[in-house]
Parts: C-alpha cells; sequence; structure tokens
C-alpha cells in the first residue's frame, strides 16, 4: 500500500481502530483490517438496502483508503470466505431500477472486531 499525504484524505478515513486480536483470529492483513473497519464505519453514511446491506462502489473503497483494485476484491472475497461479511447484489429503485449496485453486510462473526466501538442503531 503506498502512503498518501492524509489531507487528502476524507477526515471519516484518517483514523482506524485496529483490533489486534480480531486481526489474530482470522489471520488478517493489515489492508484487510482497513477495509472491514471500513465496511463497519459505512452505518454512518452509506445507503442502507433490504435493512442490512450497505451499497458501496469498489472504487470508492479503492479511493478512500488508497488501495489496488485487485487487493480490495481479494479482501471482499476473504472476508466473505471467512463469514465477516455478506455480499449481495442489490437494486436502488431510486438511483437506477434497472442495475445492480454491491451491497455488503457485517454478519454476527463480523461485529465481533471491537465491540465497544460497534453500536447497532435502534
Amino acid at each position: 500500500m503506498s502512503v498518501v499525504p492524509t489531507t487528502t484524505l476524507p477526515k471519516r478515513t484518517r483514523t482506524a481502530v485496529i483490533d489486534l486480536l480480531f486481526k489474530e483470529k482470522y489471520s488478517l492483513t493489515h489492508s484487510q483490517m482497513l477495509v472491514i473497519y471500513y465496511i463497519l464505519m459505512l452505518k454512518n453514511w452509506a445507503k442502507v438496502v433490504d435493512g442490512k446491506f450497505y451499497i458501496i462502489l469498489s472504487s470508492k473503497i479503492e479511493k478512500d483508503l488508497n488501495l489496488h483494485p485487485k487487493t480490495v476484491e481479494a479482501t471482499l472475497t476473504k472476508l466473505a470466505k471467512l463469514n465477516l461479511i455478506e455480499r449481495k447484489r442489490c437494486i436502488v429503485t431510486e438511483w437506477n431500477p434497472n442495475k445492480t449496485y454491491r451491497g455488503i453486510a457485517i454478519t454476527e462473526l463480523g461485529k465481533e472486531y471491537s465491540l465497544s466501538h460497534y453500536k447497532e442503531s435502534q
């Protein structure tokens, strides 16, 4: 992962809480930890579909975290195989009823990540 000046990053991606026990438990790399944390934070700003899936473009993750497209796709695949996230193609009718978008939901296992920082909205 290349380093970029922090002045170019949005405020929401400047600080990440890395749960080292979670990292060791699932043998995750630093980039994979950044992506799972990013997904956990989607609840603060992303569009929700079907009650639990957050709509996010890979290009948005790549840009915000300064990761290569293949790294993002490989990370999402690994997180899904570990059952930390669930992926689904979703239709967002108010955007485009003829197009599907990637929806990502955090599973119960994924919510183990630093539970003190993750709070369900009431």
